[in-house]
């Protein structure tokens, strides 16, 4: 299949043929539709019980560790970074709506313009190929050493603002940054003192360890098995584009299955209190360097990162979302949407955004998507109740409002891998979006690893004090935070 438009990469594109129906912003049709979200959203809020209470014996809840929602969200800021309003997205087309990200994983949202022009030489060591990184500090363990990003005049240096959404965020941001400075002086001996020549090997080095990591170990923990094998292992994608960029079914809908799998509660270490997900908002956005209390212990996001610790896991895909996202403070989302509406008490409601946003966007429904990639459509059944077969509120307001035929793209991905996946992966459906456009994503770009025989042959190695590893999955990888600073 061919994509519906195309656009410049630093612009959206459609994949899918936009919802024809979609009434006219200010009209009292689209008023109602507006209505009908709001109804829709108030049943999406979690209720803290399991997705299917009674599990065919076939079909087991194996969740993932909750460091996978942040490794995805810091993955997909690498790709899009979208701060137009509601109001241009309803002027204005996709390939009008500015990207600021280029769509390929190329570590941008860690590096900016780089250490010697451009907006972002105030993230790097002066001189050097080096990030500057937070203080080291005296941990609870007894040694010394840096987790943070470094800060400047009141600042956090960050070449992407969305690096302080939350503390996790925000430290794995700066895991990467020092991780980074490790391939700086691993290579440093063959750079010949040329620090542009130094930056790019160590650049080259942490962008196809990333991509490796997206393609090896991340996409076949959240994708639909079958989807993933044929697309990436049979190298067989459904999509051909003629020049590719984000489509706004993916950046406005797919992509966001990452919103259901954010928990409430987080502890960000054997010695840590259970810390609120608006705390982790509050204090990331302070940019004075985080006390040694705020330190991740990494175990406690992927098993195995750290000695005899029990990772805690992610909350499964499904069609409701912790309650903290439904009441978000107007600075928690600014910091990557300046153009969010806010209710009458001064917070946004994250999910009701998103399905807001989908409507000026004209997405199509995710019956559409479905056809349109050949999968079998969600039953009124499926639709309407809950996987042991009972009624739900969600499928009284579907059937109310008339959303039963088209219903929005973002709510029937989380459904789709609710009832058809026990919230363990994304659906067929929502899959096939996501795949297409990491597998695009790494195509495209000619400096990727897929696409250098070098890269492809074996796993970069990390030169450690004590000799070379490949951190050949994220768990393998963050444990070794300890010995970065």
């Amino acid at each position: 299949m061919k994509p519906f438009s195309t656009s410049a990469p630093d612009r959206y594109c459609r994949l899918l043929p936009p919802w024809q129906q979609r009434p006219a912003a200010g009209t009292d049709a689209f008023r109602r539709h507006t209505k009908a979200l709001e109804a829709l959203v108030a049943t999406m809020v979690d209720d803290k019980r399991r997705v299917c209470q009674h599990f065919p014996p076939h079909w087991p809840e194996k969740l993932i560790t909750a460091g996978y929602t942040y490794f995805g969200q810091f993955l997909h800021h690498d790709l899009t970074d979208d701060s137009s309003s509601l109001d241009e997205a309803l002027r204005l087309a996709p390939e009008e709506i500015r990207n600021d990200q280029l769509p390929r994983f190329d570590l941008s949202n860690l590096y900016g313009d780089g250490p010697f022009a451009g907006r972002h030489t105030d993230l790097y060591e002066p001189g050097d190929a080096r990030l500057r990184v937070g203080p080291k500090n005296l941990l609870a363990n007894g040694t010394r050493h840096s987790f943070d990003l470094a800060t400047s005049n009141g600042l956090l240096l960050s070449a992407d603002r969305r690096a302080s959404e939350n503390v996790i965020l925000r430290q794995m941001t700066a895991f990467f940054a020092r991780l980074h400075n490790m391939a700086v002086e691993q290579f440093r001996p063959e750079a010949g003192g040329d620090p542009q020549k130094l930056f790019a090997r160590a650049r080259r080095q942490m962008s196809w360890q990333f991509q490796r990591l997206i393609y090896e170990d991340y996409l076949p923990r959240v994708l639909d098995p079958d989807v993933y094998r044929t697309v990436f292992l049979e190298n067989s994608p459904r999509v051909q584009w003629q020049t590719f960029s984000i489509p706004v079914e993916f950046s406005a809908a797919a992509m966001r299955f990452g919103h259901s799998m954010v928990r409430s509660e987080y502890f960000l270490s054997r010695t840590s209190r259970d810390l609120k997900l608006l705390e982790l908002a509050n204090r990331s956005r302070d940019p004075r360097s985080l006390e040694p209390e705020w330190a991740i212990e990494w175990g406690q996001f992927f098993q195995s990162a750290s000695a005899d610790s029990q990772a805690i896991t992610v909350r499964p895909m499904n069609a409701k979302i912790t309650a903290p996202l439904h009441r978000l403070p107007l600075p928690a989302l600014h910091v990557f949407n300046l153009g969010a509406p806010t209710s009458s008490d001064g917070t946004i409601n994250l999910p009701l955004l998103t399905l807001l946003r989908g409507a000026a966007l004209a997405l199509p429904s995710g019956q559409a998507a479905a056809r349109a990639f050949g999968e079998p459509e969600l039953s009124e059944h499926e639709l309407t109740c809950d996987c042991a077969g009972a009624p739900t509120a969600q499928g009284e307001v579907l059937h109310a409002q008339g959303l039963l035929r088209e219903t929005p793209l973002f709510f029937y991905i989380l459904k789709e891998s609710e009832v058809r996946a026990a919230g363990n992966h994304l659906g067929r459906t929502g899959s096939h979006i996501v795949a297409e456009v990491f597998h695009a994503a790494l195509r495209y770009d000619p400096d990727s690893y897929v696409n250098r025989r070098e890269a492809r042959e074996a796993w970069p190695q990390l030169e450690l004090p004590d000799g070379r590893v490949a951190g050949k999955s994220l768990s393998a990888l963050f444990a070794i935070a300890s010995q970065l600073n």
